[in-house]
């Protein structure tokens, strides 16, 4: 979905709310996984589960971008890989 919006959707700058770190057990260790909730306007929107510690690269208040499809704002991409400059790993479950 994220190459259809990037060529046909909406491209909005959206404000950094938090980075979420989430807890899961991996092979009986404790290990997390990371999202980001920003909001543009009165829209909030969450990104995919990532690996990578995402408080690395991105901050509390920064700008990140989100391409929206403009009849449906719940479809919805936020660009994460740009802020590494290459793909993150996105955890499939």
């Amino acid at each position: 979905m994220g190459q259809e919006l990037t060529q046909n959707g909406k491209k909005i700058e959206a404000r950094v709310l938090l980075i979420l770190r989430i807890p899961y057990m991996k092979y009986k260790r404790l290990s997390y996984k990371y999202k980001i909730v920003a909001k543009y306007m009165k829209e909030t929107f969450c990104s995919e589960e990532y690996s990578t510690k995402l408080s690395n690269v991105i901050k509390k208040w920064d700008e990140i971008d989100v391409y929206i499809d403009e009849e449906d704002h719940s479809k919805y991409w936020m660009d994460v890989d740009s802020l590494f400059g290459k793909k993150c790993e996105i955890i499939q479950e």
